[in-house]
């Protein structure tokens, strides 16, 4: 051995306690490694779901490329060889892979494998790890000596300890996003119902004001003679009560006390009945289209408060657009998974219908989204607008047990999302999340083109975490070169569509010429058919709605990846 075993492995272990990550864990192991074993490559693969997959972690040497492309996820059932290394407790050594009765032999192939050395790992929530090493190809077959083996079972332990820290510290770092994410969403929820409390006492007492106003003011006039020069003027005043109390109404419905007929409710036939009464609404210079969906599940609500939701949505969308634009209004079916139920309060995962308006407007700054729902809140000049629409819409879906998502660009526009719960018909079952049946573990190469750095570095560390070789692009320009340059194939380019100098669509037409053979996956904050009709995508085109989370990241892009080997499967573009 290199040196005296007790003093290296001690080494290596205060080594391995700087490693905050699995591919810096592999590179301390790899130059770890003594050299009298001939050694050139390490890796980590780890059993972490029921799937019986055993997948890598990392690794490293000259190997890693080539398993993090052929070999990120390892069917255990069927191969003797993992098989038995998964149910060990002993080192599994295999002398040449090639021969050898236990393992596979087209992975053997694949791979070029010789030597395989398997040192198993118990980690502390019981999970199955391996530390690997070996020979490939011209390496020859190496098997270790009695002694060289013990050496690596003690590296192991090391391994082990540094593994079951860098999973805690992850855990932590996931768990600190996620609180953080809840609270801000726990914040805005408390806020807004202490706001509601607030305007649902003045509501009240302002209806008890405006009935004494009103009752007094009726009185009088009936005193006065129908030529009495004072009863027009008393008539401005009934019709100025009138006007607040309507006010108050939509006080008492952002702060759910207003009593609604709750109905089984089609949202499309709503969207179809107040087409002509949007379009006189909206006037001519505005391009305005509904993308109702047929056989939508029904919803339960007050008809009359949904035209209300309606009507302020669009009114909010046309104020958006002073000089003109294009306005939309769709609904579909959708389903909310378990991770956004999570990070937005009161929300319960399952079957829901969505109702959607998108404008090419003005959009909103992020210190007007954080306000936007507050009522009397307005960005109107004085006189155009009481700053109720939002709010009214916020209390109106909230109170049928939905949720209002706003996604919107300054200079570019707004979507508003609502999302109600889908009715439950007589005799149904109760929504189960189901399983996830998409395969979400890669290996193809990725260019991520996100000037977020924060989300760029998100997307990056899920896609690479699942073995896909990511090249990140901070912008177009950075983009463009690393389409031209880069030596090997790039299978999808996944972009954001608002970019600074040059917007997502652009760079995918550039790219297109220089990389025909890249699949496109784009990354926004609108709907799919508000992309398709305002930045001039091609129908069919793939769409990843923003917020992302690491199941929809992952699952879109092996959906899109997939679909790209059978070009004639038609992408839903609405995920």
């Amino acid at each position: 051995m290199d040196g005296h075993p007790t003093s290296r492995l001690l080494a290596f272990a205060r080594e391995l306690q700087c490693a905050d990550g699995f591919c810096e864990l592999m590179m301390i192991t790899l130059a770890g490694l003594p050299t009298s074993l001939g050694f050139h490559h390490a890796w980590l693969f780890a059993v972490e779901n029921d799937d019986g997959v055993m997948r890598l972690l990392d690794a490293a040497g000259t190997s890693r490329r080539r398993l993090r492309e052929l070999a990120p996820g390892l069917t255990i059932a069927g191969d003797a060889f993992l098989e038995e290394l998964t149910g060990s407790r002993v080192p599994v050594v295999v002398d040449d892979a090639q021969s050898d009765p236990r393992t596979s032999k087209a992975l053997a192939e694949r791979l070029d494998l010789r030597t395989i050395v398997g040192i198993p790992l118990r980690l502390l929530d019981d999970t199955v790890a391996v530390f690997g090493t070996g020979t490939f190809g011209e390496e020859g077959c190496r098997p270790p000596a009695p002694a060289q083996l013990e050496y690596l079972v003690a590296m192991g332990e090391q391994i082990r300890i540094a593994a079951d820290r860098i999973r805690l510290h992850e855990e932590r770092k996931r768990s600190a996003l996620a609180l953080a994410r809840l609270e801000g969403h726990l914040r805005q929820s408390q806020k807004m119902e202490a706001v509601g409390r607030l305007a649902s006492g003045i509501a009240h007492d302002f209806n008890n004001l405006l009935s004494v106003i009103l009752s007094f003011t009726e009185l009088a006039i009936a005193d006065l003679g129908p030529t009495s020069p004072s009863r027009a003027d008393l008539d401005e005043v009934v019709k100025a009560s009138h006007s607040a109390a309507a006010l108050t109404r939509k006080l008492l419905s952002f702060s759910h006390n207003r009593t609604i007929d709750s109905r089984s409710c089609d949202l499309s036939e709503v969207v179809i009945g107040m087409d002509a009464m949007i379009r006189r609404l909206i006037g001519a210079d505005i391009v305005f289209e509904t993308v109702p969906q047929k056989g939508l599940a029904k919803v339960r609500a007050d008809p009359g408060l949904i035209e209300q939701v309606l009507m302020n949505l669009v009114v909010n969308a046309r104020d958006a657009m002073p000089t003109g634009g294009k306005l939309l209004v769709e609904t579909c079916d959708v389903v909310l998974d378990e991770a956004y139920a999570r990070e937005h309060v009161g929300v319960s995962p399952g079957p829901h219908v969505m109702l959607a308006v998108s404008d090419t407007g003005c959009g909103m700054d992020e210190a007007t989204q954080e306000r936007m729902f507050e009522p009397f809140f307005t960005t109107k000049e004085e006189g155009k607008g009481t700053g109720i629409g939002l709010s009214t819409v916020y209390g109106l879906i909230t109170q049928t047990g939905g949720t209002v998502c706003v996604y919107s660009e300054l200079g570019q526009g707004t979507t508003v999302r609502a999302y109600l719960p889908a009715a439950q018909a007589e005799g149904c079952p109760r929504f189960v999340p189901p399983a996830a049946v998409v395969r979400v573990w890669g290996a193809e190469t990725i260019l991520l083109v996100e000037d977020d750095e924060p989300l760029r570095r998100v997307a990056q560390k899920i896609l690479d975490r699942h073995g896909y070789v990511v090249l990140e692009a901070r912008d177009a320009k950075h983009a463009l070169e690393i389409g031209e340059h880069h030596v090997g194939t790039i299978d999808l380019v996944l972009t954001d569509v608002v970019m600074p100098f040059m917007s997502g669509v652009e760079i995918g037409a550039r790219l297109g010429v220089l990389r025909p053979n890249a699949a496109m996956l784009y990354m926004s904050g609108y709907t799919a058919t508000s992309m398709a009709h305002h930045r001039g995508l091609e129908p069919g085109f793939a769409l990843l709605t923003k917020p992302i989370t690491p199941e929809t990241l992952l699952i879109k892009v092996r959906e899109v990846l997939d679909a790209a080997r059978r070009p004639d499967q038609m992408l839903d573009s609405a995920s």
